[in-house]
């Protein structure tokens, strides 16, 4: 069972999700010039005979953003977003996704996260580029957005989109940190997204801080998170999200600042995928944390 919750943990967390923290500087400062990237190893033109297999949701949805979607030949059953993505094929799970299905689609190109050493190292082996793409910060996200589209040969539509997310991010006002947060990850075991990972980098560009830890992604206890009282709550367990903003919250949870003053929101899905959508997601972060 442990190992089933630890899979589950795992598949929550793809794209994240889980991270380097750049300062609230960095958002005003960050334009196009100064997102820096080095594509002279990627050496990369996209022709016809390109096949490309994206294993995290949010490398779908950056193909399907740079409107790439005719080179996206398969993806993890994990990649839902946008709808169309359905209709690719899919290599099931991503932990790990199936050898034999890849081989069978015959990418020439995968992107994919960190941590399949020896699935990339039997991909390269065939001759297959393989690309791991996976944000700690903001400023990853930004830079790796770049990248994608250098990848897809669709440069033009990623300068599209980074132009637009700068312009929202000048929205984000400078401010001191000044409310405790926590985000619920999963609930069994209580798992959390830490100041490290790129949902602790957007919590701080948003006006916020979290619990700090070694671990982008850590697993706390119930007395941690009373000791710790955030005053702000993002939930990602819709069945705990009831509970705690019912009429009687567990009484364990009653005396967090959060519960108390009705500051418990449920995520339903936003900041967990570090791709196209993340921005509109960080400005209503902001929102929730500012009311």
């Amino acid at each position: 069972m442990f190992v089933l919750k630890k899979i589950i943990i795992q598949i929550m967390l793809v794209g994240l999700s889980c991270y380097s923290l750049i300062t609230c500087n960095a958002i005003q400062e960050l334009d196009q010039k100064k997102v820096s990237l080095d594509f002279d190893e990627l050496n990369h033109s996209t022709q016809p005979h390109k096949r490309f297999l994206a294993l995290a949701p949010s490398h779908c949805e950056w193909v399907y953003e740079f409107k790439a979607e005719d080179l996206l030949f398969g993806r993890s059953e994990h990649c839902d977003q946008p709808n169309q993505v359905l209709n690719i094929p899919s290599v099931g799970h991503l932990f790990p996704p199936k050898l034999e299905q890849i081989l069978k689609l015959e990418p020439s190109d995968v992107l994919m996260i960190e941590g399949h050493i020896e699935l990339k190292k039997k991909l390269e082996q065939l001759g297959i580029n393989v690309y791991q793409i996976q944000a700690k910060s903001l400023n990853d996200i930004l830079e790796q957005s770049q990248k994608i589209g250098q990848l897809l040969g669709h440069q033009k539509e990623a300068k599209t989109w980074l132009k637009s997310a700068q312009a929202k991010l000048k929205q984000i006002k400078k401010r001191r940190i000044q409310r405790r947060v926590m985000i619920e990850i999963w609930f069994s075991p209580l798992t959390i997204a830490g100041a490290s990972s790129y949902m602790g980098d957007l919590l701080k560009q948003a006006g916020g801080e979290t619990l700090k830890t070694s671990r982008d992604w850590p697993t706390v206890s119930l007395e941690e998170v009373i000791h710790y009282n955030p005053e702000v709550l993002f939930m990602s367990t819709p069945a705990l999200y009831k509970q705690l903003i019912s009429a009687t919250p567990p009484q364990a949870w009653q005396g967090i600042d959060a519960v108390k003053n009705g500051r418990v929101y449920l995520l339903e899905g936003r900041l967990a995928r570090p791709g196209p959508r993340i921005i509109d997601e960080l400005l209503w972060l902001q929102q929730m944390l500012n009311k």
